[in-house]
C-alpha cells in the first residue's frame, strides 16, 4: 500500500522551520550547541515563531484583537449541558463571526486615528483585553505552569480594574519614565546631527523639551551612571540613531533620480530609518518631558549604581 506523501508547508513556512531547526542545532545545549551568539541567537528564534504566527494564524490574531476592542473575551467550551443552553449558544454564534476579524484587522493597519475616529489602542481597557486574548491560549506553552496560574489570575482581576499584585509596581521618588525620554532625546539629537548642523539639531531638541542646550548635553554622562540605563543602553541608542542617521544622510546626498521618494520601496526605505525620529515624534515627547518635569513630584534625582564592596 503507497504511503501518501505529508502535505508540502508553503515556501516561506518551511524556510521559517529550517530557520528554527538551524538555530536549535547551533545553540540548544541538548544539541550541545555552542554558547557564543546564544543570546542574540535565543531572540532570533522567538522573533521567527512570531513572525511564522502572524503569517499563519494572523487571522485569528486579529480574530481575538478585535474581540479585544469590544472588551470580549474568549467563549470557553463546557460540558454538554451547558452548550444546550439558549445563552451559551447565543454567546457562542457572537463569537463565531468575521467581524471580529475585520475589527482586529482595522487595529493591526496604518490607519490614521483622528478625533473623530480615535484609536482603540489608547484605551489602557482595550490593551488589556487585546494581550489577555492573545497570549491565553499560548501561555500553558510558553511558560511554568506555577507563572501561567499567576498570570490567568493576575488578568482575571486586571480586565475588572480589581488591583493585583502581579501588576502592581512600588511607585519611586523619580520616575522611569522622565529618564526614558530623556535617553530618547539623546537619540533625536544624535539623528537630527547625523543629518544636519549639529547646533540647530541640539537647538531643536532643547526647544521641544523645553530645555537648555547644556542640559541636553549634560544627558548621556547622567544616563551613563544611572542604575535604569548604564553605558550599554546609552551607547546603544546613540549607535542606532547613527546607524538611521547614515542611511538617511546618503540618501539625501544622492544626486541621481532614478529613485524617487514616490517610490514605495524608497518610502519604506525612508519609513524606516526617519520613523523613530519625526519632528511630530520629538514634539509628542518633549511635551511629555515638559509636562512631568514641571511637576513638583517629578524632579530627576539621580541614583548611581552602587559600588561593588571590596
Amino acid at each position: 500500500m503507497a504511503i501518501k506523501p505529508e502535505p508540502e508547508l508553503p515556501e516561506l513556512g518551511c524556510l521559517y522551520l529550517l530557520e528554527l531547526i538551524e538555530l536549535e542545532e547551533k545553540f540548544s545545549v541538548a544539541k550541545g550547541g555552542k554558547e557564543e551568539g546564544k543570546d542574540v541567537a535565543a531572540m532570533e528564534a522567538l522573533r521567527t515563531v512570531a513572525m511564522f504566527a502572524e503569517r499563519y494564524a494572523g487571522w485569528a490574531l486579529r480574530h481575538h484583537a478585535g474581540r479585544g476592542k469590544a472588551l470580549a473575551t474568549f467563549v470557553p467550551l463546557g460540558p454538554t449541558k451547558l452548550r444546550d443552553m439558549p445563552f451559551y449558544q447565543e454567546a457562542r454564534d457572537e463569537a463565531d463571526s468575521h467581524q471580529w476579524e475585520l475589527s482586529g484587522e482595522a487595529i493591526f493597519s496604518e490607519l490614521k486615528w483622528t478625533k473623530a475616529t480615535p484609536d482603540p489602542l489608547d484605551r489602557p481597557a482595550v490593551q488589556r483585553f487585546m494581550l489577555w486574548n492573545v497570549l491565553h491560549p499560548m501561555m500553558r506553552y510558553l511558560f511554568p505552569s506555577r507563572l501561567s496560574s499567576k498570570l490567568t489570575e493576575a488578568f482575571d482581576l486586571a480586565l475588572h480594574d480589581a488591583a493585583n499584585p502581579f501588576f502592581s509596581i512600588r511607585s519611586r521618588r523619580q520616575p522611569y519614565e522622565l529618564r526614558r525620554l530623556q535617553l530618547r532625546a539623546i537619540g533625536h539629537r544624535v539623528f537630527r546631527s547625523g543629518i544636519g548642523p549639529v547646533k540647530d539639531a541640539e537647538e531643536a531638541v532643547a526647544e521641544a523639551y523645553v530645555i537648555k542646550v547644556e542640559t541636553l548635553q549634560g544627558w548621556p554622562t547622567k544616563l551613563r551612571q544611572h542604575e535604569d540605563f548604564g553605558e550599554l543602553e546609552v551607547a546603544r541608542v546613540i549607535a542606532f540613531a547613527e546607524n538611521h542617521a547614515s542611511y538617511v544622510h546618503a540618501y539625501n546626498k544622492r544626486t541621481d533620480h532614478k529613485i524617487k521618494a514616490t517610490d514605495r520601496r524608497t518610502q519604506l526605505f525612508l519609513q524606516t530609518h526617519m520613523a523613530p525620529y519625526t519632528d511630530e515624534l520629538l514634539r509628542e515627547e518633549g511635551a511629555a518631558y515638559h509636562e512631568m518635569d514641571s511637576h513638583p513630584k517629578s524632579k530627576l534625582v539621580l541614583i548611581p549604581k552602587p559600588k561593588n564592596k571590596k
